[in-house]
């Protein structure tokens, strides 16, 4: 039974390379020790098990993409008690292990080892991609004569061939290519229902509540108000 659960959990950034700040704030202090934090996360509490679809509403840093990095173990917690049950798939930046001097099969090939061996083998995992991204002979071609669009194309097809028990998602994923848009849409959305809990990051409240049942509003790195995704009043970003 997959699960995410965390009690208390806080999370500080250190400023490395600042020596001073003119005006420490609720979010950005000097320790005793002279470092310069800001803090990312205060105090966050909330539990998601099997079926939840769960939206994390705010703006420009309130601390969305430090939760969603936190529970993918990528941000360590200061302080406070993290539970996940269930394998976790994160797609934050697609283009993390990208090589440009490579074709699409040998990125492919790579992706799939980053993505620690999924489930399916490796020429299952590149023809799938292969398919999805549609780049006909260009697949066998280096990366870097791609165009934005044709690169687009592969990144989302690598980064949406997992399944996990836990999906999280900073952002919906967009492209300028409609037909393409409604193929990745179609993809992410069978994703979503394949998985146990779902969690996306977002400052928009029209995705959160089209992809999402419950969520949580952050402003400053804290909870501030929790219910039904129709029922959260909008942001200003």
């Amino acid at each position: 039974m997959s699960r995410i659960k965390l009690e208390n959990v806080s999370v500080e950034i250190p400023l490395r390379g600042l020596s001073h700040i003119r005006h420490e704030s609720q979010r950005v202090v000097r320790k005793s020790n002279g470092e310069i934090v800001i803090h990312a996360l205060n105090d966050i509490s909330f539990e998601a098990g099997p079926g939840a679809r769960v939206g994390i509403l705010g703006a420009n840093g309130s601390g969305k993409t430090t939760l969603l990095r936190t529970l993918a173990g990528v941000v360590p917690a200061t302080s406070g008690h993290i539970s996940i049950t269930g394998e976790v798939h994160a797609i934050f930046d697609l283009s993390d292990g990208m090589r440009f001097a490579l074709t699409g099969r040998e990125n492919a090939r790579l992706r799939y080892y980053l993505l620690g061996e999924p489930g399916g083998s490796e020429e299952s995992f590149v023809q799938e991609v292969k398919e999805f991204a549609d780049l006909g002979e260009f697949f066998d071609l280096p990366v870097n004569i791609y165009s934005p669009g044709m690169l687009s194309r592969l990144l989302l097809a690598m980064s949406t061939v997992k399944h996990a028990d836990i999906l999280l998602i900073d952002e919906w994923i967009g492209v300028a290519d409609q037909a393409f848009q409604k193929k990745v849409s179609s993809r992410i959305n069978d994703l979503i229902m394949s998985n146990d809990v779902f969690v996306l990051a977002s400052h928009s409240r029209d995705i959160i509540e089209r992809t999402t049942d419950h969520t949580i509003l952050l402003e400053d790195g804290e909870i501030t108000r929790v219910g039904k995704s129709h029922e959260i009043h909008n942001i200003s970003s």
